[in-house]
């Protein structure tokens, strides 16, 4: 009964690591006008005499981007007034901004079918105004919701739209983490052929880019596709590159995940002393870096 326990929760644990390592991510534009600004400050700013015009709506963007994930009720408060003034100081530039920030508060808030209205009127403004990082940035966010919310055809075909934007502004890893994002939606979809093919496609930039921790995280996805679809060889031998990199770079995050999907797929012919070891082996590292989530997994098998 011991070893059925295991087998079950380590896959409990790789469904979650494949959600770690196919998160939706692409740099945003906003978010670096109030770096280094605290939030303190941005407030003592707003409440100026005499403060009006673009120096005003930038301030209140600042503090809707701010707040955007923690607070979001804040954040839209802020962004509703920037947008009345906005009415008054029309600037395409700083309303995209504005509308990008709303977007994500208002998915953080729950509310994503309004969200995905935003991010329609977002990518219109932008392409309008020759912006392809904020149109791509939309889309990226629009297809994430979509995910979330089981509409992985609508999904994919918002998700495939990104990396021909980001082609214009030459940003080669966010091409990269597009790609990472098409294959999660392909592996939802139950599509490995493709799920693969776009992994790889990421992985070649990041090759390219030298970039090891992605390299490492690019083997463990392709492993994982593999792994979930049955070919166990094909998942081991990626699985044990990613664990080689991470290991060269002392990457904790990327070792314990990696080490738990080794250990999911060799399971059924491990010794149960082994498989014990192993898991206390990564239980003192995921405790180390602060993973509750895996920690406590972990502890149910040993």
């Amino acid at each position: 009964s011991t070893a059925v326990t295991i087998i079950s929760t380590a896959y409990l644990i790789l469904t979650l690591t494949y959600l770690f390592t196919l998160s939706f991510i692409i740099s945003t534009p906003y978010g670096f006008l109030y770096a280094g600004q605290s939030i303190p400050g941005l407030e003592r700013k707003l409440k100026t005499p005499g403060i009006s015009g673009e120096e005003k709506i930038e301030v209140l963007i600042s503090l809707c981007e701010a707040y955007r994930e923690k607070q979001v009720r804040r954040a839209i408060t802020y962004g509703k007034e920037a947008l009345v003034l906005l009415d008054e100081n029309d600037n395409p530039g700083l309303r995209i901004r504005l509308l990008l920030a709303i977007l994500d508060a208002t998915q953080n808030s729950g509310k994503y079918e309004e969200a995905l209205k935003i991010g329609e009127n977002v990518e219109k403004l932008a392409l309008e105004n020759n912006d392809p990082q904020s149109a791509a940035t939309a889309c990226n966010l629009m297809a994430k919701i979509s995910k979330d919310l089981g509409y992985l055809d609508h999904s994919l075909e918002l998700a495939m739209r990104v990396p021909k934007l980001l082609e214009k502004t030459g940003s080669r890893a966010n091409i990269a983490e597009a790609y990472k994002n098409i294959a999660n939606i392909y592996h939802d979809l139950r599509n490995v052929k493709r799920a693969l093919k776009y992994n790889i496609k990421a992985l070649d930039i990041y090759k390219q880019l030298g970039d090891k921790r992605n390299i490492a995280r690019l083997y463990h996805n392709v492993g994982l596709v593999y792994n979930t679809s049955g070919q166990d060889k094909e998942a081991l031998e990626y699985y044990h590159k990613a664990l080689d990199i991470s290991k060269e770079l002392n990457w904790k995050m990327g070792r314990v995940v990696t080490t738990i999907n080794i250990y999911a797929v060799n399971d059924k012919e491990r010794d149960p002393v082994q498989s014990i070891a192993v898991l206390q082996e990564v239980l003192e590292i995921s405790r180390e870096i602060g993973q509750k989530r895996f920690t406590a997994a972990i502890l149910n098998n040993i």
